[in-house]
């Protein structure tokens, strides 16, 4: 079975890469826990990158849960896809989080601006999500 969603974090930025499919049960758990782990990385800053896919209502709920209990101060979240349904899912879920914002794939400089990244750190998005993608196109299974 292939893999729907991955993540690397470094420093003080995480990049999290889903395909067009939501996450398993077992992969946003295992996500859930890494977030947990990292709670206290200092100005955290988050980069979604997806294809379409994205956690199910009842996954969004356990992050919610996990949120509120580890991060006092919510990281800010920029989420980057050509969605338009996940666009439309982040809206609504940036009136409970207004740390979220979501751009298209041509808004990444303005995605990278929001998160305040360095040059360094702009780079380094750029080469995680490249990885990440690739990671998750070499798990897909042929049809």
């Amino acid at each position: 079975m292939g893999k729907n969603l991955t993540w690397k974090t470094q420093d003080r930025l995480s990049v999290v890469v889903h395909n067009e499919c939501a996450p398993t049960d077992l992969e946003w758990n295992i996500y859930l826990n890494h977030v947990r782990e990292n709670v206290n990385i200092p100005n955290l800053r988050v980069l979604v990158w997806t294809d379409g896919g994205s956690p199910d209502g009842r996954q969004r709920k356990a992050m919610e849960v996990v949120a509120r209990q580890g991060y006092p101060n919510p990281p800010p979240l920029a989420v980057v896809t050509q969605s338009i349904v996940v666009r439309a899912v982040m809206k609504l879920a940036s009136i409970f989080n207004p740390h979220i914002r979501c751009y298209s794939p041509e808004q990444i400089s303005l995605a990278y601006m929001y998160l305040g990244l360095t040059p360094a750190e702009r780079d380094l998005a750029s080469q995680l999500m490249r990885e990440l993608r690739g990671e998750l196109r070499s798990t897909r299974i042929a049809s």
